[in-house]
């Protein structure tokens, strides 16, 4: 469970990288929620409804899936079956489950004349190196790493159960490869007695599997803290959804960002597309899709996904621009005939938080916890710790809340300091879960309004961030600070190792658009 204290006028605000999901309320029988770090090189979140000993298993099948499937698929393993087909000659014995997504990158690469591309990792390491030189590749450097990505980099013979390598680019199943783990890990977790249905998420993607619908939010590619306000919100049945886009991730090279989703036919970042959603029948389609519309133009992805059965697509332009499938506006709740430009939203909608002219930002990193405490594992991550964010006013009074994780509310007297100023007021918050992105960093931001929907004046503020580990450590980290419109940065301070680093910050709004 994952609670955002939000004031009246935004009900739901994300705490998600790229989606949201929210099965239902804190307290509701037989829903159960469990959070892990680390899970594929991001978080993971389930929702499983049903019996409790039941849901419980489910995560530890779901947990033994994305280990035994990482095995095979991870270009990070040097053991995995990937990798050991990446230093063969000749034709290798493989899994079923390789030959499979070594299979549907092939269709997707033909289908979209390239614009697909497992190969792509060679440009990606170009680009590496470029961002450690702090210059930009060159043309002659592109096009030799273009020139090792060929039509067809394997050949598969199902019948012999083999795969033989017709390249020596190296081969990235990364563009699909969680989809597919999402695929099969839920179904198998699905198929058990006590389970009724599940929401899984792992770093934005999801599966909803089961009668009930989940309810998606889309975060605002713009404003893609974890409580920013969303973009729309989805209801999604027996389906897949994935969102992908190059603001979170990328290289920064002299002073300029660029997106980590390249265009294999030019060598170069996209530049035309902030994000596209796919929501489609399985989590792959809508994985492989997600990172092709990205390289696409808005008009030739829509007639790709027009060509794809139940599959529908949102697109956000460079511009802020909204291109929808013409089936997007059934999946919205609350959705008019025609979507409105992202630049034409309602500024409590869309865009950053704003607050005395600028944008207050909590930036934190959890540190990966040692072998035994949390439960570490090869693929499938360890349990996400206890989190606690909020504002506290000169006298010490807290004001706001900005996000509360835990997976159930009887944990919170865990999070000593903010259950003693807060317990008592929890129908202040919206009882949400949600996905969370990256490897254990996350981004807080803050609208300006206590927990009442009232502003808060300048002043003297103190930000804290609790983080507490189920049967483990404890840590508070604080600082205080003055809010009066001018730009800072500051570490918050405080004794524990459950934190690699907690920075709060304060830029005007237009020097944070720079």
């Amino acid at each position: 469970m994952l609670l955002d204290f939000a004031p009246p006028r935004a009900l739901l605000r994300t705490l998600a990288c790229l989606l949201f999901v929210t099965a239902a309320r804190a307290g509701d029988a037989g829903i159960h929620h469990f959070d892990r770090e680390n899970v594929l090189g991001t978080s993971m979140h389930l929702t499983v409804r049903g019996e409790e000993a039941a849901a419980k298993r489910a995560e530890e099948v779901i947990v033994a899936e994305i280990e035994r499937l990482a095995a095979i698929l991870s270009r990070h393993d040097e053991a995995s079956e990937l990798r050991k087909l990446a230093l063969a000659s000749g034709p290798v014995k493989t899994s079923s489950e390789l030959r499979e997504v070594l299979a549907a990158s092939q269709v997707w690469m033909e289908r979209t004349h390239g614009a697909f591309h497992p190969g792509v990792q060679v440009l990606s390491d170009v680009w590496e190196r470029a961002q450690k030189a702090g210059k930009l590749p060159t043309d002659a450097e592109l096009d030799a790493a273009r020139a090792r990505l060929p039509a067809k980099l394997w050949e598969i013979d199902d019948s012999a159960a083999t795969v033989k390598r017709l390249s020596d680019a190296t081969v990235s199943l990364d563009a699909l490869g969680k989809g597919y783990v999402l695929d099969r890990a839920s179904a198998k977790a699905n198929k058990l007695d006590g389970v009724k249905g599940l929401v899984l998420v792992i770093g934005g993607d999801l599966r909803v599997r089961g009668s009930d619908p989940g309810t998606v939010d889309v975060v605002d590619p713009r404003a893609p803290a974890e409580n920013a306000p969303k973009l729309c919100s989805l209801r999604v049945r027996r389906a897949g959804a994935a969102t992908s886009g190059g603001y979170a991730r990328g290289y920064d090279i002299a002073g300029q960002h660029w997106s980590h989703i390249l265009d294999p036919r030019t060598g170069r970042p996209v530049t035309r597309v902030l994000q596209a959603t796919v929501v489609a029948p399985e989590a792959v389609r809508a994985d492989a899709l997600a990172t092709v519309l990205n390289v696409l133009t808005p008009e030739e992805g829509l007639a790709l996904v027009a060509e794809e059965k139940d599959t529908q697509c949102l697109i956000v332009d460079a511009d802020g621009k909204q291109h929808a499938s013409p089936g997007w506006n059934d999946l919205v709740i609350g959705a008019e005939k025609k979507p409105e430009p992202a630049r034409a939203l309602k500024p409590e909608t869309t865009g950053p938080q704003v607050w005395l002219g600028g944008e207050l930002k909590l930036v934190f990193v959890l540190k990966k916890p040692e072998q035994g405490e949390g439960g570490p594992r090869k693929g499938g991550g360890y349990k996400r710790p206890y989190i606690a964010a909020w504002i506290e006013d000169a006298a010490e009074k807290p004001v706001r809340t900005l996000t509360l994780w835990i997976e159930e509310e009887r944990w919170i007297d865990d999070l000593r300091r903010w259950a003693k100023l807060y317990k008592g007021r929890m129908r202040d918050a919206d009882a949400v879960t949600r996905a969370t992105r990256g490897p254990g960093k996350y981004e807080l931001g803050f609208d300006g309004l206590d927990d009442q929907g009232k502003p808060l004046a300048a002043g003297r503020y103190t930000m804290l961030l609790e983080v507490v580990r189920e049967h483990g450590t404890h840590q508070l980290v604080k600082h205080a600070f003055g809010a009066d419109g001018k730009a800072f940065e500051l570490a918050l301070e405080g004794e524990g190792i459950e934190l690699e680093s907690a920075t709060l910050s304060f830029q005007p709004l237009e020097a944070a658009k720079k």
